[in-house]
């Protein structure tokens, strides 16, 4: 008789009877050369959506010999997310689950010693995620924790980003824009030729420019918001041939300016 190695591979919380979530647990086994679908388990009742976890601020838990906490927020497709979960009572482990409950990436130990840190993950898709807080033992950890969400490639009006360009590389900025906003944009750079784009909610490119500035700088001039939604402010060398450091700038307002 063959032995196999089986893993949860799925969470989801599905509709079930008359309208009513249950969570659903998809189980496979994987004997090194194909991976068998075994069973959907489904235990009825309401399921637990998560608590919402908010960017930038540190949120705390507790967890008992056996359990995993859930936490969830909403991004769109392409933000730079990272999260790191940290315990001096326990080893810990990250999930970052999308939407439908597929595993995006996970991770035990990237962080200080035994803690945890999923770092710079763009995110695929728009929606709701979830993070599966536990311990990498989860029948022989429990205690106190701490997890941080931090949206690193997020603008708001008014923002001096200094970062750096890869070569071939775009650089993608979310902005989230209102009805009747105008927005000026800068890029500036000394190692190479920039080329910005801003791309609306439909993926559409709104605007381009590569010298209005001088030679090697950009500039998008007051432009007028249509329709409330996010958007993207994209970097990129001339002829997708450069790297280097460069400084955006963006602004809100009639009449403002951003550099140059």
């Amino acid at each position: 008789m063959s032995r196999f190695v089986g893993q949860i591979s799925r969470v989801r919380a599905l509709p079930g009877v008359d309208g009513q979530e249950c969570l659903t647990v998809r189980v496979d086994i994987d004997d090194g050369r194909f991976v068998w679908r075994v069973a959907d388990l489904q235990v009825a009742g309401e399921a637990d959506s998560g608590t919402p976890l908010a960017p930038g601020a540190w949120a705390s838990g507790r967890l008992s010999e056996g359990e995993s906490d859930w936490w969830v927020f909403t991004a769109q497709a392409g933000e730079r997310i990272s999260i790191e979960m940290t315990s001096s009572d326990f080893d810990t482990y990250l999930e970052l689950r999308d939407p439908d409950g597929e595993l995006v990436r996970d991770d035990d130990d990237s962080g200080r010693e035994t803690d945890s840190y999923i770092e710079n993950q763009i995110l695929p898709v728009t929606g709701q995620y979830t993070v599966v807080a536990r311990a990498y033992d989860a029948g022989d950890g429990s205690g106190a924790y701490e997890i941080i969400l931090e949206a690193s490639n997020r603008l708001a009006y008014g923002d001096e980003v200094h970062a750096e360009l890869e070569r071939g590389q775009s650089d993608d900025w979310m902005l989230s824009v209102r009805q009747g906003d105008r927005i000026s944009v800068v890029v500036e750079s000394d190692d190479f030729d920039t080329v910005v784009k801003v791309v609306d909610s439909d993926g559409a490119v709104v605007a381009e420019n590569d010298d209005s500035c001088d030679d090697r700088n950009s500039r998008v001039f007051e432009l007028r918001v249509l329709r409330t939604g996010e958007w993207i402010v994209r970097v990129e060398a001339f002829g997708n041939d450069g790297l280097g450091q460069y400084t955006l700038v963006v602004v809100r307002g009639r009449g403002a300016t951003a550099g140059c």
